[in-house]
């Protein structure tokens, strides 16, 4: 598969992992939370995974449920 289609597809899902897990780091190092007692950082990662692909489906979802941006698809 040629890059820049591959990195449309995985842009996404490592992108807002990333951006989940880094925001809960920044909080946690700012003061603003704690991080639970007993969770590693890695178990948080796993967490901003589930968290990543949670935000890509949902646009990905309403898309197939209202199709064409909510249009009414010629139906009158």
């Amino acid at each position: 598969m040629a890059a820049v289609p591959l990195g449309i597809i995985a842009s996404p899902f490592i992108g807002k992992q990333t951006r989940v897990f880094d925001a809960v780091r920044a909080m946690c190092r700012l003061g603003l939370t704690q991080r639970p007692r007993g969770a590693s950082w890695r178990q948080i990662y796993g967490v901003a995974i589930l968290c990543g692909i949670g935000f890509t489906m949902s646009p990905f979802i309403a898309g197939l449920a209202f199709g064409n941006g909510g249009a009414n698809n010629g139906v009158a």
